[in-house]
């Protein structure tokens, strides 16, 4: 993985000095656009490799600050493999912090996505 990463926004290259930086970045771009989908999804990859950094460097608190920012998009627009995903984390997460109750709310969560695609248990 290289250490100066370069996203192409539009005509505009933003640099990344640290993966670190990625994940702020786009966890920031993530809560400023919660409710701006097609920016969303314009930035839906750079998004999933932010989060997939998040879980693969145990970054617990980015990880379920990207989880609420995501989540509404991922689910109403039909994105439910990757919510399925990162909800599978951010259980993980929760359970690893402590956060009893927020894992609880996630795994509900996992529940009515797979009612929704008709995958009962």
């Amino acid at each position: 993985m290289r250490a100066d990463l370069e996203i192409l926004q539009g005509r505009r290259a933003v640099y990344f000095g640290s993966g670190q930086q990625f994940v702020d970045y786009f966890l920031h771009y993530a809560n400023d656009h919660r409710d701006d989908w097609p920016d969303l999804e314009a930035e839906h990859a750079n998004l999933l490799i932010a989060t997939r950094r998040c879980w693969d460097a145990g970054d617990h608190v980015s990880l379920l600050a990207y989880r609420e920012a995501l989540q509404p998009y991922l689910d109403l627009q039909g994105h439910w493999a990757d919510s399925l995903i990162l909800n599978e984390w951010a259980i993980a997460s929760a359970q690893a912090s402590g956060d009893q109750v927020s894992a609880a709310r996630f795994t509900h969560d996992r529940a009515d996505i797979l009612h929704q695609r008709g995958e009962y248990l």
